[in-house]
């Protein structure tokens, strides 16, 4: 059996996390980056402490 009051209230908090995250926008030195160009950044660019300061940008959204 399923709780509707639970199943309610988990269904606007996953509404909420997708709004927040979606909406989000990334910045790598003040400029803005979308999340395909953070893709195609660390599956061609092989300088390491380049990737991480991408891979960094990525995980901005989590500070929330």
């Amino acid at each position: 059996m399923t709780n509707p009051g639970l199943v309610e209230r988990r269904i606007a908090a996953e509404t909420q996390q997708a709004s927040l995250l979606n909406a989000f926008v990334f910045r790598r030195d003040g400029q803005i980056i979308t999340p395909n160009e953070i893709d195609n950044f660390l599956l061609t660019n092989r300088v390491l402490a380049e990737r991480q300061a991408v891979w960094e940008v990525s995980k901005q959204a989590g500070r929330l």
